[in-house]
Formats: structure tokens, sequence, C-alpha cells
């Protein structure tokens, strides 16, 4: 995982920045007004950078979903889940398909390095 602790100080100690890419739920530094605050605000507190946006998005769905279930019972939260719609890390928005409760969101790639020319 590129964006990881450590890929971006290799990539560009070997030079390839620009070069190297990934695909992912979210870009800290995209734009996203949101998710450039969280992620100053995260850094801020753990000392780490968000690597997993799809981790926010899943907390922040779940507790959605117990508030709306008012409950913790997995049973309550599952049905609470089903057809949900909801602002995911990056901006946009996920849900959860009901039938299989699978999470479908927006992907992003991006780049690693400066401004590609």
């Amino acid at each position: 995982y590129a964006g990881g602790a450590g890929g971006p100080t290799a990539i560009k100690q070997t030079g390839l920045e620009n070069q190297v890419f990934q695909i992912s739920e979210g870009v800290p530094n995209s734009g996203n007004k949101a998710a450039m605050d969280f992620e100053k605000d995260f850094r801020a507190k753990t000392g780490i950078s968000v690597w997993y946006p799809r981790a926010v998005n899943e907390m922040r769905m779940f507790k959605a979903a117990a508030e709306k279930a008012n409950s913790i019972d997995p049973v309550k939260v599952a049905a609470a889940l089903e057809g949900m719609k909801f602002e995911v890390f990056d901006g946009g928005e996920g849900f959860m398909r009901k039938d299989d409760h699978q999470f479908f969101q927006p992907i992003y790639i991006s780049s690693f390095g400066g401004l590609a020319d």
C-alpha cells in the first residue's frame, strides 16, 4: 500500500515522484475541506496521517446506523445499514446495498510526488 507508513518517503527517495499511483477511497489533500480538516486534526492528535479513509467511513456509518437503530445489537445495526446512504470521507455519497451489504463509494486515483507536468 503506497500510502502507508514509509511509502511516500520511499517513493521520494527513489526519485519516482509522479510515477507511482494508487487507487483509494479518499485522498486527504484533495481539496475537500471536511477531509482536509479531519486529516489535520487526526495528524495533530495521533502524529500520523489517515491511511485508510475507508475506516473513517466505516466508523461514521456504524455510528449513524447504531443511532438509527437506537441500539448496538448487530442484527438491528445491520438492518439499519440496509440501503443507507452516507456522505463519505472525501465527499460524495456512498451507500450500502441492501441485498448483500456491499458498500459502494467514490474511488480516486492519486499520484505520489509534486504536481505532474
